[in-house]
């Protein structure tokens, strides 16, 4: 999708999100619109998460042929407030490897664990919402056949809402597979291999094809945590216009 000129908003609701967006606003210099008010015409709009009315809103802009930008937790040191927020043109997640300094990705902190084995596989579904929005809901029925029909492997299925801690459940692990999950850019971080979706942002280190679940690659993975130590920011980098900065030359693609 092309460049048009357009303006960009800020679309702005309820929840932790209202805390959030006048950060965003101030450092693009646009207006707030409540999601009430709906899909502004010749706009380019920010939207965060698939909830209260962001899904509408994103349906709206690509029936109507109008860029936006999806916010939603980071791909590294998520958390609100105090944590990193990943934005994606016109997508969910950055699926692409850019080539990027490795500036952002070193003031993470972040470390990149050695490759491991295991015996199992990890099978982490996607939630019931993301499933229902996405048209996801026999993922994990699909999956689970495919996968015994190339491995007699164990496998474990991990929900998002299992107490075990994430570390914990990726003890010997062969590797990891789910559709779009950020929990496959922790597994690649702590040397778990990944089978994903070509929607993940995962995808650049991993493998999709099951039929190659016993022969998973190891990467390097340091350019794909470089290319995705750009696409998320803080609070206070939306503030400064950091975020503006990095994020608006991508609309000329």
């Amino acid at each position: 999708m092309g460049v048009r000129l357009v303006k960009p908003v800020v679309y702005t609701t309820e929840g932790p999100w209202s805390q959030i967006a006048p950060y965003l606003a101030k450092g693009i210099g646009c207006p707030l619109v409540p999601k009430d008010m709906g899909l502004q015409p010749n706009t380019i709009g920010f939207m965060w998460g698939l909830l209260r009315g962001s899904p509408e809103l994103i349906k709206a802009s690509i029936q109507s042929f109008q860029p936006w930008f999806y916010l939603d937790h980071g791909y590294f040191h998520r958390g609100h407030y105090s944590g990193h927020y990943r934005v994606t043109y016109c997508d969910f997640q950055q699926r692409q490897l850019i080539e990027r300094p490795d500036d952002r990705w070193k003031k993470l902190g972040v470390s990149l664990m050695p490759w491991r084995s295991g015996r199992k596989i990890i099978v982490c579904p996607p939630s019931d919402h993301v499933a229902r929005i996405f048209g996801l809901q026999k993922w994990e029925q699909t999956t689970l056949a495919a996968l015994k029909t190339h491995t007699g492997r164990p496998i474990v299925v991990r929900r998002k809402t299992d107490p075990t801690p994430f570390r914990e459940s990726l003890k010997d692990a062969h590797c990891l597979v789910t559709e779009s999950s950020i929990a496959a850019v922790e597994a690649l971080t702590l040397g778990v291999p990944v089978f994903v979706s070509p929607n993940s942002a995962a995808a650049p280190a991993g493998l999709s094809d099951f039929t190659k679940i016993e022969s998973p690659i190891y990467p390097d993975r340091e350019p794909w945590a470089r290319s995705l130590a750009y696409g998320q920011f803080t609070r206070e980098e939306m503030k400064d216009g950091t975020a503006w900065r990095v994020l608006s030359p991508s609309m000329t693609g």
